[in-house]
C-alpha cells in the first residue's frame, strides 16, 4: 500500500458507489475495499440521494446511465443542495462525445472515468479526490483563521480607543472626588466627566453588539498590511436599511 493509500484508509473516508448494474456495483466496491477505502452502494439516483440526505458522504462514483434518472441528473440535483453541493462526483460511462463531458463537466461533474474502469485508474481517481478536498478543507481553514484574527484585531482597535478614553475619564474623576472641598463647580466637572465616560462605555457597546450581529463583512488594510473588519461600511449599511 502506499503512503496516499495509507493517508485515505486512515481519514477512513466513505465513498459513495452508484449503479444499476449490482456487478458493477460489487466489483467497484471490493476495488476501493481492497485498498482501505468504505464504500456504501447504491443501485439508483433516488437511493443515492436519500442516502446523501441522510449521511455527509464526500466522494461518489456514479454511473451515468440509468433508468428513471441517470447521474447527470443527479450530479446536478446534488449541485443545487447546499449540504450536497461540494460532493466531489466522479461519473462513470461508456458512451458520451467530447462535448457531452463538457456539458457535464459544466454542469457539475468533476471527473469522468470509463465503463468498467481499471483498478489502477479507479483509486488514481480517487487519490486526486482526496486530495483536491484537503486543498478545499486547507483553503476553509486559512478562511476561518484570517477571519478570527481580523475580528481581534478589529475588537483591540475599536474598543481601544473607547477604553483608553474611559479610563482617563474615570481616573480625573476619581482625582476630583477625593479633593476638597466638593463645590459646585468641582461636582459640575465631575458630572461632565461622568457623562463622557457613559458616551465611551456606549462606543464600546455599539462595536462588540455590531461584531455580535456580524454575518457578512468587507475588510480593509491598514498600515503593515493589518487587514481589519470595516465597521463604519457595515453601519453604514444598516443604517441605510433602517431608513428604507
Amino acid at each position: 500500500m502506499t503512503e496516499s493509500e495509507k493517508s485515505a484508509s486512515q481519514k477512513n473516508r466513505k465513498i459513495l458507489v452508484v449503479d444499476d448494474d449490482n456487478a458493477v456495483l460489487q466489483v467497484i466496491s471490493r476495488q476501493l475495499q481492497s485498498k482501505g477505502y468504505e464504500t456504501v452502494p447504491a443501485s439508483s439516483a433516488d437511493e443515492a440521494e436519500a442516502i446523501l440526505n441522510g449521511q455527509l458522504i464526500p466522494i461518489v462514483i456514479c454511473d451515468k446511465t440509468m433508468p428513471n434518472r441517470d447521474g447527470l441528473d443527479l450530479c446536478r440535483s446534488l449541485r443545487q443542495n447546499p449540504k450536497t453541493k461540494g460532493i466531489y462526483f466522479i461519473m462513470i460511462t461508456a458512451l458520451g462525445t467530447p462535448d457531452e463531458k463538457v456539458r457535464a463537466l459544466n454542469e457539475g461533474v468533476d471527473d469522468y472515468l470509463p465503463k468498467s474502469p481499471k483498478p489502477n485508474e479507479l483509486l488514481a481517481r480517487v487519490r486526486v479526490a482526496h486530495r483536491i478536498l484537503d486543498l478545499q478543507e486547507q483553503i476553509v481553514e486559512l478562511e476561518r483563521a484570517a477571519a478570527a484574527m481580523a475580528v481581534v484585531t478589529t475588537m483591540a482597535h475599536e474598543i481601544n480607543n473607547p477604553l483608553t478614553g474611559l479610563l482617563g475619564f474615570l481616573e480625573l474623576s476619581q482625582q476630583r472626588l477625593n479633593r476638597a472641598p466638593l463645590n459646585e463647580e468641582n461636582l459640575e466637572k465631575i458630572k461632565k466627566m461622568l457623562e463622557r465616560v457613559h458616551e465611551q462605555g456606549k462606543r464600546i457597546e455599539t462595536v462588540v453588539k455590531k461584531l455580535m450581529e456580524l454575518r457578512q463583512y468587507s475588510t480593509k488594510t491598514y498600515l503593515n498590511n493589518i487587514e481589519m473588519i470595516d465597521l463604519s461600511t457595515q453601519m453604514l449599511k444598516e443604517s441605510q436599511a433602517e431608513k428604507n
